[in-house]
């Protein structure tokens, strides 16, 4: 599968688990009551920020050569 097809899946999959992972300590922190404080929603936010976490390190690997190229220019002297 050609690289920017990867991407745009992994793309998909890093909104997914940012989303995840805010709307668990949303909940968490001000969610109803009973959801207050919750050891599911910690334990979901905490593994969804794991592999949160692995997904970025994913897509850093597949746009290495741009952020090369975007931040690791040589400086031109004049």
């Amino acid at each position: 599968m050609k690289k920017q097809k990867w991407l745009k899946i992994l793309n998909i999959f890093v909104m997914i688990g940012f989303a995840l992972v805010a709307v668990a300590i949303v909940l968490y922190d001000w969610g109803p009551a009973a959801w207050q404080g919750s050891g599911f929603l910690y334990s979901v936010h905490v593994i969804a920020g794991r592999i949160l976490i692995l997904l970025i390190i994913a897509h850093l690997i597949l746009n290495w050569s741009w952020v090369r190229n975007a931040y690791c220019k040589k400086k031109q002297r004049s």
